[in-house]
């Protein structure tokens, strides 16, 4: 891993700084104690370094070495090493009051700091001859890019007062260069107060402008989380033209004059430093940092929890807080659903139509129109009226949640905006259109791909040929008072019991500071668990960000088993917003591959949802925007063990996300892009942060999303770079997909697309023969295998596209219905061949909606796509694959000799987090009838693994089928099947 800038492409600009300069204001104030470091530092990037004993013992350097530390060498002054002089200070891990100068890379300036007696140790203290520092050797070079420097607990007298940051890569006494220096004169002009003590300080060699191009990938989340929406407008020092090994703080001046003298033994003269943070970049390869689970019983089935998180309730200062303007009780915002049945006219892009012919739903899509319009435009014109009664409010916006291709707004005969992104929400702005009472509105959309310039995305898809535009999600007209609330972000912190609230403002009279309320809802009982208030600063900036956190009284987690839902209201002084959350942690644990679900491993289970696919299906219909409809399907996909899905190159109405967090799914949110050899013109990095920008705004309240997927199989190095831009404006910080491309990071996704079938000539026999590790994962990150197989067959029966030539060499004179039982028993192969070897963090099937036709080159299981019944024999073998406590044959070969005594392994695997006990049957059936069985008792421990043996005699010649089944009380046995063939001689090549 190379800590690299955020952005390498872009032209990095300087802001100029003169070293050695009087001191100028630190760009920003974190606030104090530990959680306000940033954390992962250059000095502990894991953030694990401890001490490794009493540092008041005398031992020498080598022999107190602090735990975990990653840095070659470390030397600090004073150093009390002098014949005969007292071991107040030897090195930087002794001192004998207990505050070594390593102190300040220990990450707990709460309890922890760098402390010097001038009498005892000191030397009068620090002069610019001689002085205080420590100084701290790294493996690589790098480029210091910022900084913090804290205060510490200690009396402010002590505090440092003419001190800088210097690098070098000797460690020599006479080999150090400034980066930084301040020359404070006193207490005003230094960064350090009297009060608040233990305070946190930003430097930086960037502006916010500059700060994606400046900062290493692995810095970006921490520091935008802290800053929370505040701008560096001036850089504090400039960059080093350089890199260093060694960086050191030094000290010349203390607050305390230079003195031996102790008039007062309680409140002698010192020294005292709280912590230092070094952050930079290297063009050396550096090894990832992971934090380290622990496994028990040798398997990768248990991860260890990381220390609690703990995130307290925030403080608001009541006399500040009553300052501000109160907080209106009554109806702040309407909201006004345009939703329903819509005028619509075909035309062209420049000029809207006189007349409206034709109807059509919105949501829906333009082939829903009657009379029927596809092809006959263009662009396709949306007209509809609404009335709203005065007095008008200060804000009103039209939100059109999604609609293809472009959209551009005219109300009242004036052009109010253009948006033209086709799967994120567009947002305008008609306050100067709206007029009270009628309103006439138009909406135009493009009406195909070729309305949508380059290099903004239009769904490209190599196995669709219709590309139906509409307005395919709902339209929202929201009125409201000013300031008003943007959007709001919750982030549950589990450990803590506590959420905190991002809340994004727009505008305001003078944009002055203004207070917001929140409360926290259960959102069935509506019992309030939670309340609390923020101020949201004024800022010359359109928009501005106020962070709250809450406690959440008689917390309960989400997961897909228990969907418990919050909601929180934001309420200001002209406006209110409310937004639905779940509780709930989730990542991806590089050391055991797996997914890790409010603080435990859990295991993915599922299959793809192509929404857009499923737009040219003949059955299609209004299906998409039922909610009755979407709950069944929904349901069906609980009834097969599925607790997770891939919204594979599409983006749904937000029905599908609201749905899934209620009935409990786990969602890999997929953007719209599938190119395996793109253009060069097809991507900018740019674009993308514009367009991942508003789908993550729009997204990330919603529990069911636990991974970002940028792309599908698309080999575009410019994802990367855009994706590293957006992903710290997600402050649960989900892990994301890459597709083609290498993973960003160590606990995001790899895209494993396993077809075992592409090669028309392989066979179940050959699936004991191939890895059960999915190939290409070089960087070895948690797998998400979620395209496997290539065995798809039309609703009928009928091979698609991709899969005729197969069939026609595989399953030679067998009908529809016999193709649909063979598909469906190898599909539950594979199924059992990637979840036994325990190697994925999540395994889907393709796919669990799609479109099915006869030019189609995939398809889903549906036998009645109204009723939503599933394909029987899929219900029978498939759902069996995916149950929770699965069971394998994990014997492959068609064919044994008659009587000859046959050994047959059994896989048994446990996702449940509690034990599993029962037996294991086998069997030989003939016809509907056992002609041998045997059984065995079986436990398996949670989330855990084991095989078992069976040994039968192979039986007369003939077609039989084997079966081993998982058997517990009264439960339906989960079973495992395989064909087998009985003959007098044996040839398994």
């Amino acid at each position: 891993m190379k800590r690299i800038p955020f952005l390498l492409s872009l032209t990095l600009s300087v802001a100029l700084f003169v070293l050695g300069t009087h001191w100028a204001h630190a760009s920003e104030t974190l606030g104090a104690g530990n959680t306000s470091l940033l954390g992962s530092d250059l000095t502990d990037p894991a953030d694990s370094v401890e001490l490794s004993m009493d540092p008041g013992q005398g031992l020498p350097q080598e022999k107190m070495i602090p735990k975990n530390a990653t840095w070659v060498n470390m030397s600090c002054w004073p150093a009390n090493t002098g014949p005969g002089e007292p071991p107040h200070q030897q090195h930087p891990y002794q001192s004998w009051v207990g505050t070594p100068a390593v102190s300040v890379f220990l990450n707990d300036p709460d309890t922890k700091k760098w402390y010097v007696s001038y009498h005892d140790g000191g030397y009068s203290g620090p002069t610019q001859e001689a002085p205080y520092f420590i100084a701290v050797e790294l493996k690589h070079p790098y480029t210091l890019t910022h900084f913090t420097i804290s205060s510490s607990t200690d009396k402010p007298e002590r505090d440092p007062l003419v001190w800088g940051i210097q690098g070098s890569n000797t460690g020599k006494a006479d080999d150090w260069t400034d980066i930084y220096r301040c020359n404070a004169t006193n207490r005003e002009d230094s960064p350090f107060r009297v009060y608040p003590r233990n305070e946190t300080l930003l430097y930086t060699s960037f502006t916010s402008e500059q700060m994606y191009t400046v900062v290493a990938t692995e810095d970006m989340k921490s520091l935008a989380g802290k800053l929370k929406g505040k701008a560096i407008k001036k850089a504090d020092f400039l960059r080093p033209d350089k890199p260093y090994t060694w960086f050191r703080f030094f000290s010349t001046a203390a607050f305390n004059a230079n003195t031996d003298d102790v008039p007062d033994p309680s409140n002698p003269p010192g020294f005292s430093l709280g912590q230092l943070e070094f952050f930079g970049t290297t063009t050396e390869k550096v090894d990832a940092i992971v934090k380290k689970a622990v496994t028990a019983d040798g398997t990768k089935t248990v991860t260890a929890k990381a220390a609690p998180t703990i995130v307290l309730p925030t403080t608001v200062d009541a006399k500040e807080l009553a300052a501000l303007p109160a907080i209106d009780k009554g109806e702040l915002r309407k909201v006004i659903s345009l939703d329903g049945e819509w005028e619509i006219q075909p035309g062209s892009l420049g000029a809207a139509p006189t007349e409206f012919k034709h109807k059509v739903p919105v949501p829906g899509l333009i082939d829903l129109a009657t009379p029927g319009l596809v092809g006959q435009g263009e662009a396709y014109w949306y007209h509809k009226k609404f009335t709203v009664s005065g007095p008008l409010p200060a804000t009103a916006v039209l939100k059109v949640y999604k609609a293809m291709y472009g959209t551009q707004v005219t109300l009242n005969g004036k052009i109010v905006g253009d948006h033209v992104f086709n799967f994120t929400p567009g947002l305008f702005d008609i306050s100067p259109a709206l007029k009270v009472g009628e309103n006439d509105l138009l909406i135009r959309t493009g009406g195909s791909p070729a309305c949508t310039p380059k290099p903004i995305q239009w769904g490209h898809d190599d196995e669709k040929r219709q590309y139906m535009p509409g307005i395919y999600d709902s339209v929202d007209i929201i009125l409201c008072g000013a300031p008003h609330i943007l959007r709001v972000q919750a982030v549950p912190h589990i450990d803590s019991k506590s959420v905190t609230i991002h809340t994004y403002m727009r505008g305001g009279q003078d944009a002055k500071d203004t207070r917001v309320h929140l409360t926290v809802r259960e959102v069935v009982t509506k019992k309030v668990v939670g309340e609390n208030d923020c101020i949201i600063k004024a800022s010359a900036e359109a928009d501005r960000t106020g962070v709250a956190t809450l406690a959440v009284e008689g917390c309960q987690l989400w997961s897909p088993e228990d969907p418990f839902l919050y909601e929180v209201e934001v309420r200001g002084e002209a406006d209110a917003i409310t937004k639905k959350f779940g509780m709930r942690s989730f990542f991806l644990d590089r050391e055991t591959g797996y997914a890790n679900l409010n603080g435990k491993t859990y295991f993915m289970r599922g299959t793809n949802i192509t929404l857009f696919r499923f737009f040219e299906d003949p059955q299609r219909g209004t299906k998409p925007w039922d909610e009755a409809w979407i709950r069944k399907l929904y349901t069906a996909y609980k009834d097969v063990h599925w607790n997770s899905f891939r919204f594979s190159i599409c983006q749904p109405p937000e029905k599908w996300y609201e749905l899934a967090d209620e009935m409990g799914f786990l969602v890999q949110d997929e953007y719209p892009i599938w190119t395996m050899f793109p253009a060069g013109d097809e991507f900018t990095a740019d674009g993308l942060v514009l367009e991942y920008t508003e789908w993550l705004q729009e997204r990330w309240n919603h529990p069911c999303v636990v991974i970002w997927d940028a792309n599908n199989e698309t080999p575009a190095t410019v994802t990367a770079q855009a994706t590293r831009k957006v992903r710290v404006l997600d402050f649960s910080d989900r892990p994301w997909d890459n597709g083609w491309q290498a993973a960003d990071r160590p606990g995001d996704s790899f895209e494993a697309h396993e077809y075992h079938y592409k090669d028309s000539l392989f066979r179940i026999g050959y699936l004991g023969r191939v890895p059960k590790a999915p190939k290409g994962n070089k960087e070895k990150n948690p797998v998400i295998l979620n395209e496997y197989g290539w065995l798809w067959l039309n609703r009928d029966g009928s091979p698609t596209t991709l899969t005729r030539e197969l069939y026609g060499a595989m399953c030679p004179g067998q009908n529809n219905t016999q193709l649909l039982r063979t598909y469906a028993k190898l599909l539950a192969a594979e199924t059992e061949f990637w979840r036994h070897g325990r190697e994925l963090a999540g395994i889907m099937e393709f796919c669990g909606l799609g479109y099915s036709r006869g030019d189609g080159q995939t398809s889903d299981h549906w036998a009645d796509l109204e009723k939503l019944t599933w394909d029987p024999d899929f219900y029978t073998y498939v759902r069996d694959s995916f149950a929770p406590v699965g069971i394998m044959i994990d014997i492959y070969e068609p064919a044994y000799k008659i009587g000859t005594d046959q050994t047959f392994p059994i896989s048994v695997i446990n996702d449940l987090p509690q034990d599993w006990e029962g037996s294991v049957r086998l069997r030989i059936i003939r016809d509907g009838k056992t002609v041998l069985e045997n059984s065995q008792p079986c436990k398996v421990a949670a989330q855990g693994a084991t095989k078992l043996d069976f040994t039968l005699l192979i039986p007369e010649a003939g077609e039989y089928q084997l079966e081993a089944a998982l058997i517990k009380g009264d439960d339906r046995p989960v079973c495992s099947v395989r064909d087998l063939t009985a003959a007098e001689t044996v040839s398994n090549r």
